[in-house]
């Protein structure tokens, strides 16, 4: 939409009143300044119209705030919701990824220089989960290595025991590129293998390009003449709930209830008589 108002202003006749520079003050109105910084800007990643009314009332209800949040449609298929108390707000940010319909919520902090045209939404965090990890490339500076190539890592799930199916990251996904189903990786015997990514609360996604906000129904993407690739990104890439997580963390609670450190204690000749301590204080 910018490039498009640039390109009309190009093709078109200013005049010189036109052309005048229109100085705004510099004057700070507090109040303007607070509903800024409790707003965010969304946007439905979907290709397809959508009941706006039923979106905000369907969000609010889902997220159970203390007051309920306004939302107001502007340009670019965009609406601004403003929050009321920043507890609320960053129960929404904290929450995400939020899904309407299937389809992904994206939402960002307000700018408020910028003008409506001008702003890019296309990023979301996710949960994602690397499975199949050689056993002695698990700690959280391993994970981040084949995460970060997927985004910006936030957060690294801790797992003292390391020994999950998988391992979880909170990545900032761009939710406009093929998901990344595999990475190739290598060990630390120098062999090249493979681990695949999962996940978690993925909303609609195309199975023949790999990219959220859409079906294969609605795909634009063109094959290669006489070249039939079918189906490349499948169900699998969605991560199911985890199970048993809250055993688990008992399990960890109750080993390390009164003591200072989870400790291994190995034979001497490994490690020598203090053992190995996994994690610190």
């Amino acid at each position: 939409m910018a490039d498009d108002l640039v390109d009309k202003c190009a093709q078109l006749i200013i005049t010189n009143e036109e052309d005048e520079v229109v100085e705004f003050n510099t004057s700070h109105d507090q109040t303007v300044n607070d509903k800024v910084k409790l707003s965010l800007v969304g946007k439905l990643q979907s290709v397809r119209p959508y009941n706006f009314n039923a979106l905000k009332n369907t969000m609010n209800q889902v997220w159970a705030l203390s007051k309920k949040a306004i939302f107001r449609e502007i340009e670019n298929n965009m609406f601004i919701i403003q929050f009321f108390h920043w507890k609320d707000k960053e129960k929404v940010l904290n929450g995400r990824p939020w899904c309407f319909d299937q389809y992904l919520i994206l939402l960002q902090e307000l700018d408020p220089s910028v003008q409506p045209n001008d702003i890019q939404m296309k990023t979301s965090p996710f949960w994602v989960r690397i499975y199949n990890l050689p056993f002695d490339c698990r700690t959280k500076e391993h994970v981040t290595i084949p995460e970060s190539k997927l985004g910006e890592v936030l957060e690294v799930e801790d797992d003292i025991i390391g020994w999950d199916r998988s391992m979880r990251a909170r990545v900032m996904l761009d939710t406009y590129k093929p998901l990344r189903r595999l990475q190739k990786i290598r060990n630390k015997k120098g062999e090249t293998c493979w681990v695949e990514f999962k996940y978690e609360r993925l909303p609609f996604f195309c199975y023949k390009c790999g990219i959220m906000g859409h079906t294969e129904r609605d795909c634009q993407t063109e094959e290669d003449e006489g070249e039939e690739k079918g189906r490349q990104w499948e169900a699998w890439l969605k991560a199911s709930p985890r199970k048993g997580l809250a055993n688990r963390e008992e399990e960890i609670q109750h080993l390390t209830k009164a003591k200072k450190a989870l400790v291994f204690h190995t034979k001497q000749a490994d490690l020598g008589k203090r053992g190995k301590t996994l994690c610190n204080e």
